[in-house]
């Protein structure tokens, strides 16, 4: 397990990341996959009590780069910590 100041590395290595990514997919879904990927790792990395803290970074990170998740039906939601 990491500590909280770990996966902030890592979680600001990722924001970093997105730019570019978002820039060069020919379509947002091909951006997806590979979020998912480094933020499912950093996530199984936390501690139970940074879980949440982790959730929240990864949300503030989507909607800073203008990317909203999608639920089961395909529509695009604001992210859960920002209701």
């Amino acid at each position: 397990m990491m500590t909280t100041t770990q996966l902030d590395a890592k979680l600001d290595r990722l924001a970093r990341m997105l730019p570019h990514w978002l820039e060069n997919a020919r379509h947002r879904a091909q951006f997806w996959p590979q979020f998912n990927a480094l933020a499912m790792d950093i996530l199984a990395q936390a501690e139970d009590r940074d879980r949440v803290h982790v959730l929240h970074r990864l949300d503030a990170m989507l909607l800073a780069n203008g990317v909203l998740r999608k639920n089961d039906e395909g529509d695009e939601r604001v992210p859960p910590c920002l209701r």
